[in-house]
């Protein structure tokens, strides 16, 4: 059996840490976490991360001086590479909470069965084109939700296959510290000759963006997106949103009456 390797990058935000961590452990078998607290700004999460580590037996790393999000995630799936014996890992935003018993099986398996699975996402209440609409309908039929490709994933949620990182290796942080490096993986996924998957089958609360003020966001923002244009151009990123947007809305209007 795979070890289904779950990866959080942490900068603070203690209450949706909590929920995050709690939920993965209620929601995942046997879940192989790596915390990466990138200097956290307050001592109360760096100490509850700590402490948790002998209830929940995590792996802890820690930055003293802030690296990033990307810098950090490519730390954890080094990390994950070394360790571990896995199909795909899952990168997972600390402000998002899983609802989904067995998700992370039910993902894995279309990497297990599927047509050249390079990435993985799922939906949520807050995740841009992989956003539902209607919640109280789609609970109601999320088991009969099919699975479509897609382009553009959102990162709260990103599974990688462990054969596309040793093939194109890990995100770019020097074009990408912040903001626009899943983006970026997303295309080079489906450069390598990779499908990149949307799962209807799962549902992800993400509180979004906690871990920055709006003005923090915005600032990186501006400094990711021109180099995600000038690498990739407009035209083609713009074509990628098209069918990453039809993804989710094939998900949300699918009914199987």
């Amino acid at each position: 059996m795979k070890d289904q390797v779950i990866i959080i990058p942490v900068h603070g935000q203690l209450a949706y840490l909590k929920a995050c961590v709690e939920s993965v452990y209620a929601k995942t078998t046997d879940p192989k976490v790596i915390i990466i607290d990138d200097a956290s700004p307050d001592a109360e999460t760096t100490n509850w991360i700590r402490e948790k580590q002998e209830i929940y037996n995590y792996a802890i790393i820690k930055h003293e001086i802030p690296k990033g999000f990307t810098s950090s995630v490519n730390e954890g799936m080094e990390y994950a590479i070394e360790r571990y014996n896995f199909k795909c890992l899952c990168l997972l935003n600390s402000d998002a909470e899983i609802i989904t018993d067995h998700w992370y099986d039910i993902v894995e398996w279309y990497f297990k069965n599927g047509d050249n699975v390079g990435l993985a996402s799922v939906m949520s209440d807050n995740a841009l084109a992989q956003t539902v609409r209607n919640f109280g309908q789609y609970m109601n039929a999320i088991g009969k939700k099919p699975a479509v490709y897609s382009i553009l994933l959102h990162g709260f949620c990103y599974f990688i296959n462990k054969e596309l990182i040793e093939k194109i290796g890990t995100f770019d942080a020097e074009l990408f510290p912040h903001y626009g490096s899943e983006d970026d993986y997303s295309m080079e996924s489906m450069k390598a000759g990779y499908r990149n998957l949307l799962v209807g089958k799962v549902f992800v609360h993400h509180a979004n963006s906690k871990s920055y003020t709006e003005a923090q966001r915005q600032m990186i923002i501006r400094q990711s997106v021109p180099n995600l244009t000038k690498k990739w151009g407009r035209g083609m990123i713009n074509r990628c949103g098209r069918v990453t947007i039809k993804a989710g809305e094939y998900i949300n209007n699918y009914r199987t009456n």
